[in-house]
């Protein structure tokens, strides 16, 4: 399986945000797939994700970084002392209004908030509703930065692509991504979603995701 086969994720990040000597801050870096390309281009990085078994496997892949257990709900950092907090996939899969709020505590006042998110309406996540919906968490991750004390400076959509080897690949993924028994009816479904990519080797599908760059709204 291949996640962004292009890596677009990583190219619209750099893109937006200028990394150069600047103290930077992921928030949601999983194993460390998006965090590899941002050591490179950052002065200094701290990547943190509540799950533990990721963060092991990051500090395997990646010794460079400075790998943590935490999450975005709660920062333990001193106020002010990062110039860009990036929230990578991440801010929907918590309390998203608490988390921009502690990520303004931690962002110096002339720093850059930086959120990647999915939007619902992809090819992958029409397929990924069949196994748990995220549809109502993305919407209030969307209202959370609509609300809050950021100034939205850009946002644009793009279109990242996945990979499967086949089929059962496919179904692998989803069951151990989301941690539930094999379900036959569940399969039955996401087949009729595929219809005549279920034959296909590889199987691309399309994702969609949403970039914006906030700052602190100073009117």
């Amino acid at each position: 399986m291949i996640i962004d086969k292009e890596e677009l994720t990583l190219v619209k990040i750099l893109a937006l945000a200028n990394l150069e000597n600047r103290k930077v801050l992921e928030i949601g870096c999983g194993d460390g797939r998006i965090t590899k390309g941002l050591l490179a281009n950052s002065g200094s990085l701290i990547a943190i994700d509540p799950d533990s078994a990721a963060i092991s496997t990051a500090k395997e892949r990646i010794p460079e970084v400075d790998f943590r257990v935490g999450s975005g709900e709660s920062l333990g950092f001193l106020n002010d002392c990062f110039d860009v907090v990036l929230f990578t996939l991440s801010l929907h899969h918590q309390n998203s209004s608490k988390a921009l709020k502690e990520a303004a505590k931690v962002l110096n006042d002339d720093g850059q908030i930086l959120i990647v998110e999915p939007v619902a309406d992809s090819e992958i996540s029409i397929i990924c509703d069949i196994i748990e919906s995220e549809t109502d968490a993305l919407n209030n991750a969307i209202n959370a930065i609509n609300t809050s004390m950021f100034k939205v400076v850009f946002a644009e959509e793009f279109y990242p692509e996945w990979e499967f080897e086949n089929n059962r690949e496919l179904y692998s993924w989803l069951f151990d991504h989301y941690q539930i028994p094999y379900d036959k009816s569940k399969v039955v479904r996401i087949n009729k979603l595929l219809g005549d990519k279920k034959r296909s080797r590889p199987i691309n599908l399309g994702d969609k995701h949403v970039i914006i760059s906030l700052v602190i709204d100073a009117d």
